[in-house]
């Protein structure tokens, strides 16, 4: 859990850098190209990463079981723990993964699981939701601050602050606990907007904290929606469910630049669709499992 959260740290510490990048060259195809030669790295790097065990005890290959064994092997001597132990657990992991059915199956085949598929719209909707509030707020914040530079840097000092506490939290409470909460928090903020109007107040101070106490949630539940997604779905079927997800997510980052044209039509539009999205998907968050016990590695662990 930590691990997966300080990697999700990085990505506000990126948007952080973007905006410094931003500032000091001024031109966006310099900065384009300065951003994209980063991912000439990532593939290097990635030759040093091993592939997950848990994935490889899954797969149906003995050859591939055997390089689970010898990973978790090194695992074992590099902390140094009981050998012995480590030999009778991993070969009981080996035969639990041959009576379950953990063979390859392509994604759309978790539809057919009644559980699952259940599962799956209920994240596609939280997912939508995630991107449609914190890429709507991220890019309508000018209109608040009045410098974008002022915007993305706020946005991403919240975005640090929100997911470092997640991993305080996460360690004493469940993840679903600690969404739906935050969710419920991200809605009660937009639903407060309503009380006020822009040029009410000096710098619309109080459109702003409530915007900054809903930026610092939804950030909070992003972060946390990554791990949570790959532990509720069997070992074979998670990275085509992580995947299905971001899709859906990407729709709601798509659409979140309407909210700005849209606030200009009525600016209690942007907030009505942001309250209604967050209230649906906390109250159907309450449906999912909790999660943070021995991991789904076949369908069958699911049901």
């Amino acid at each position: 859990m930590i691990v997966g959260m300080m990697m999700a740290l990085i990505w506000p510490f990126g948007r952080l850098l973007s905006v410094a990048l931003a500032w000091n060259i001024c031109e966006w195809r310099l900065m384009i190209q300065i951003l994209s030669g980063v991912h000439f790295v990532t593939p290097i790097i990635m030759y040093w990463v091993p592939e997950s065990p848990r994935w490889l005890l899954a797969s149906s290959k003995e050859s591939n079981k055997k390089k689970a064994e010898e990973i978790l092997r090194k695992v074992v001597k590099i902390n140094k723990g009981n050998m012995e132990l480590f030999e009778q657990n991993i070969q009981n992991q080996i035969e639990s993964s041959r009576r379950k059915d953990t063979s390859y199956h392509p994604y759309y085949k978790v539809f057919k699981s009644k559980t699952l598929r259940n599962r799956s719209f209920i994240l596609f909707i939280n997912w939508f939701t995630n991107s449609l509030v914190l890429y709507g707020l991220n890019l309508n914040w000018k209109s608040l601050t009045g410098n974008l530079f002022t915007n993305f840097s706020i946005a991403a000092a919240l975005d640090i602050v929100a997911r470092i506490l997640s991993i305080f939290i996460l360690h004493q409470f469940s993840y679903k606990k600690v969404y739906t909460l935050s969710m419920f928090m991200v809605a009660l903020s937009f639903l407060l907007t309503f009380g006020f109007s822009l040029g009410d107040y000096e710098n619309n101070y109080p459109v702003v904290i409530l915007s900054m106490f809903g930026t610092f949630f939804i950030s909070m539940t992003f972060s946390i929606i990554w791990i949570y997604t790959t532990e509720i779905f069997p070992t074979n079927y998670r990275n085509g469910a992580l995947g299905a997800s971001s899709f859906v997510a990407r729709i709601g980052g798509i659409l979140a630049t309407t909210m700005g044209p849209l606030s200009k039509v009525n600016e209690n539009i942007p907030k009505a669709i942001f309250s209604v999205t967050t209230l649906t998907s906390a109250g159907l968050a309450l449906l999912l499992p909790e999660t943070g016990d021995s991991l789904p590695d076949a369908i069958e662990d699911c049901e």
